[in-house]
């Protein structure tokens, strides 16, 4: 089982591999280096609940998620272009597609329109691509997409 150390804001997770997978990893990650991880969160509720907060201006904890998950995903992105950028002369093909979703996606958060699954549609486009690893969690009142940025 993994061990979980640290507090709220900064937690460290070891995970135990069996010898076979342990070979396998960087040197510098067998030798404890740390693998920093970012998550975002991208949130929308869809049901009568989402209506009534929508109706009466209550929706503003999913608005600030939203925002704030926005500009933490555009802070990655640029680091994330950069790296690209240094490695080759020649930029990764995804990164103008990838480019142009993330507009999309800060369009539509943005938006302040009402159920707006667009959000998470985009949001999970993105997190399919090269730059993110994806959770989408989904229950009866809401839909929601995390990405691990590593």
């Amino acid at each position: 089982m993994p061990v979980i150390t640290g507090t709220r804001l900064s937690l460290l997770v070891a995970v135990p591999l069996k010898p076979s997978i342990f070979r396998l990893i960087p040197l510098e990650l067998q030798q404890g280096r740390p693998i920093r991880v970012s998550v975002v969160l991208f949130s929308q509720g869809i049901n009568e609940q989402q209506t009534f907060a929508d109706r009466f201006g209550d929706s503003g904890l999913q608005n600030v998620i939203n925002i704030e998950s926005m500009s933490r995903l555009e802070t990655y992105y640029e680091n994330y272009r950069d790296l690209l950028s240094l490695r080759s002369s020649r930029v990764g093909r995804d990164i103008p597609d990838l480019a142009n979703k993330l507009e999309q996606l800060r369009s539509n958060v943005n938006s302040r329109k009402t159920k707006n699954v667009d959000i998470l549609v985009l949001s999970a486009e993105v997190s399919g691509s090269a730059m993110c690893h994806c959770i989408v969690l989904y229950c009866e009142h809401l839909l929601a997409i995390i990405m691990l940025l590593v």
